[in-house]
């Protein structure tokens, strides 16, 4: 799994995963607190991690509205 959180930084991120699930959390989980935007490479960076992760079954997105293009 994948799970950008766009609004948040490591740390705080770090901090709410620790309390959510404690120290240890099973399987793979990739975070990140950036992405770019549609249109602007985001499939592209979806597509390279999928083809690097063949086991990866969910992309979160937290929160849309910071890859979508602003007009």
């Amino acid at each position: 799994m994948l799970y950008l959180a766009l609004e948040d930084t490591h740390q705080r991120l770090q901090e709410r995963f620790d309390r959510m699930f404690g120290e240890k959390i099973e399987g793979e989980l990739f975070l990140s607190v950036s992405a770019k935007q549609l249109g602007k490479g985001l499939q592209e960076q979806m597509k390279e991690f999928v083809s690097q992760h063949k086991n990866a079954t969910l992309i979160v997105i937290d929160t849309l509205q910071k890859v979508r293009e602003v007009n």
